[in-house]
């Protein structure tokens, strides 16, 4: 187990170290070999029973079978190799990955992704630098990278505050005040590093899933009646959180730093009169050229930069008909996720799929996002909830 503990997380590694400078023209070729080290350690184990979601499989399969066709009718092989690369990916991830695993893969993804990316954090700090207007971009070749990768790990922190939050209000357990106040400080200092890298992207995507992850706290609430209780003990709970918060900020100028790196950003954006810096005119001109297969690689060669957007940069290259099945694995996936989120009572993890996804897209709405960190989170996590036995008995 800990050899496929320190494999995943490996993978994990490479997926953010794709975005350094050093590591980038190798990157996307590392993670195929390490994840097919995986698929050889799964054929040496001999598992008798593979078990997989058929519905969510060939949605992938379609996608990826789209995009292959598209491929050959732009006659782009890096496309053809690329769409080869990610159905090998979903294998390993989605179902490799939850049969090696078996029980606690939430936990396991939780797990890989600290063991991995703690070490790149205190790295970016040692010996990171930074970019344009002081935004901190660490060891990763932009700000932004560095944001999408604090962006990540924020969400593993925020998952285990909720389901601190809610145990609170849920039970008498001893010791839960501390624990919810030591991962409320954990939350807002990860959430403070997203800040200093000055992405709006991420910084969005951020405030999303803190919205989002606290919507679906209260309604799990709801559904066990528990609301009230929350409401009862909220007072103290906010003068602990309160008093957290004032402490942190005179050692951290919390209120000066989001003034700094993100509010500026965006008034100077807006008082530019293009709050998208100028992605809004691809957008637009991707939706009306792309056609059915897309165009191809080179599709994106007549604009002045990137799309900076997962769907987007799917639609140019590979056209409606790929995109279409992938929305569709996405909805699919957001349907199990939330379902897990509700009824797999036992995982004190369960919030961090549907979390993860949503941070996934949220974060693609400003980047790209293809084979990096939360995208293959997303997909482990994918694979946990969509094969959960809901009939069995919680793990406590």
């Amino acid at each position: 187990m800990r050899l496929i503990l320190l494999l995943f997380a490996l993978v994990f590694a490479l997926s953010s170290l794709n975005m350094t400078v050093t590591f980038n023209p190798i990157g996307r070729v590392s993670i195929f070999g390490v994840s097919l080290l995986i698929l050889l350690v799964f054929v040496a184990l001999k598992k008798d029973k593979v078990n997989y979601n058929r519905s969510l499989t060939i949605t992938f399969y379609l996608f990826t079978l789209l995009s292959f066709l598209s491929a050959l009718l732009n006659s782009d092989m890096g496309l053809l190799y690329g769409s080869i690369v990610l159905f090998v990916l979903y294998i390993i991830l989605t179902i490799v990955f939850v049969n090696l695993i078996r029980s606690d893969g939430n936990r396991f993804v939780f797990n890989s992704i600290l063991i991995s990316h703690v070490p790149l954090i205190a790295l970016s700090f040692l010996f990171g630098t930074y970019g344009g207007g002081g935004s901190f971009q660490g060891i990763f070749y932009t700000s932004n990278a560095m944001g999408s990768v604090a962006a990540t790990v924020f969400i593993l922190i925020l998952t285990v505050f909720l389901n601190n939050l809610e145990l609170y209000a849920t039970t008498k357990k001893r010791g839960l005040r501390r624990k919810l106040i030591g991962t409320f400080i954990l939350s807002l200092l990860s959430f403070m590093l997203i800040v200093i890298t000055g992405s709006r992207t991420s910084f969005v995507a951020g405030v999303t899933v803190i919205v989002l992850g606290l919507f679906f706290l209260l309604c799990s609430l709801l559904r066990k009646r528990r609301l009230l209780n929350l409401v009862i003990k909220s007072a103290s709970l906010v003068i602990a959180t309160g008093t957290a918060y004032f402490v942190v900020s005179l050692i951290i100028p919390i209120n000066e730093l989001l003034d700094r790196y993100i509010v500026s950003k965006f008034n100077q954006k807006a008082g530019s009169g293009d709050i998208l810096d100028g992605r809004g005119y691809i957008w637009s001109e991707t939706f009306d050229r792309a056609g059915l297969f897309g165009g191809g690689r080179d599709f994106f060669s007549a604009f002045s930069h990137s799309s900076h957007n997962t769907f987007i940069s799917l639609l140019g290259q590979y056209g409606w008909i790929p995109v279409f099945f992938f929305i569709c694995f996405l909805l699919l996936s957001a349907f199990y996720s939330l379902k897990y989120a509700f009824h797999a009572s036992g995982d004190k993890y369960r919030y961090l799929p549907i979390l993860m996804l949503i941070g996934f897209v949220a974060l693609s709405m400003g980047e790209s996002m293809m084979f990096k960190l939360s995208m293959l989170a997303t997909l482990c996590c994918t694979g946990v909830v969509s094969t959960y036995n809901y009939n069995r008995v919680p793990s406590k």
